[in-house]
């Protein structure tokens, strides 16, 4: 049997067809729908965020002290939707599976600190603008817990921001969408929190996956201040990830410098504080519609 030539051409192509990521989508551009959430939807969410920090305090031009550390925390929790009205949740089972604060300061040991909610559930509410807090047996917790629910859920009972902003919009890899800014606000919940966010960026890179489970990727930029240090100002950038059929966030990674300086009142030449550092934010969430959440119940 006489031995069969491939062109080379040929063979080139099916050899870069074998080095492409199966998973990389070869369309150009991603439509976006938004999908109501359901009484029994559930989601599992990790958020991590790290600041490594050198601060400098000094007085007329003397250095008092210099600190280098870092500050972590981590949080892990399950979320079951048991409240929707007009499509908006309005009432949230939460279990915080992992709560803590980790610090670390150069030549001191670590400390890890678990927070007050690790293995314990809520229910949180949003009645007219109120968000209402309760422990497993209808209580009110103590306010240490109270305060780290409230600050984790306080996004229930309002619009999702990337529905809409995203629902019915077709997106082109390459294109740039800049946020309105009280959007990205509502967002990353900053209206009431020790951050503000000024703009929020994003450029579609890539669509992954299968035309049945696709996941638009973008390239990120957020800028955000400090409430809490005057000056602090933040330019991240990273990835943002978002299912298009649902207009839900399934997870960023971002990070950048972040810098301040502070100056504080005292007996003769005024003390003043500089900091610089970076930030690393990192969040996943993976989300299980009401039906199959059921269907799993059932099978156990």
């Amino acid at each position: 049997m006489p031995h069969r030539r491939f062109p080379l051409r040929s063979l080139l192509l099916f050899a870069g067809f074998l080095s492409l990521p199966h998973w990389v989508s070869a369309e150009d551009s991603c439509r976006f729908h938004y999908q109501p959430p359901a009484v029994g939807d559930r989601a599992e969410q990790v958020q991590q965020f790290r600041l490594n920090l050198n601060l400098t305090i000094q007085q007329d031009g003397r250095v008092l002290e210099e600190v280098r550390g870092n500050v972590e925390n981590v949080q892990k929790k399950q979320v079951e939707l048991i409240g929707v009205m007009n499509g908006v949740t309005r009432r949230a089972r939460v279990r915080f599976e992992q709560a803590e604060r980790r610090s670390f300061e150069e030549g001191k040991q670590p400390n890890i600190q678990r927070l007050p909610v690790e293995g314990k559930s809520y229910v949180a509410a949003r009645e007219n603008e109120r968000l209402l807090i309760t422990d497993e047996k209808g209580q009110v917790p103590p306010l240490a817990e109270y305060e780290i629910v409230a600050q984790s859920m306080q996004t229930l009972g309002k619009p999702n921001p990337l529905s809409s902003f995203f629902h019915g919009r077709t997106v082109k890899v390459g294109q740039t969408l800049e946020m309105p800014t009280e959007m990205a606000r509502e967002l990353f919940g900053s209206g009431d929190s020790v951050h503000d966010v000024a703009a929020f960026a994003l450029t579609l890179k890539r669509i992954e996956g299968s035309p049945a489970q696709r996941v638009a990727v973008f390239s990120a930029r957020m800028q955000a201040s400090s409430r809490l240090a005057a000056g602090m100002k933040m330019e991240i950038l990273g990835e943002f990830r978002m299912d298009p059929t649902t207009c839900r966030a399934l997870g960023a990674k971002l990070s950048g410098p972040v810098s301040f300086t502070q100056q504080a009142a005292a007996t003769g030449p005024a003390i003043e504080m500089e900091g610089k550092g970076n930030l690393n934010v990192e969040i996943q969430a993976a989300y299980q519609p009401a039906r199959l959440a059921t269907r799993t119940v059932r099978q156990r």
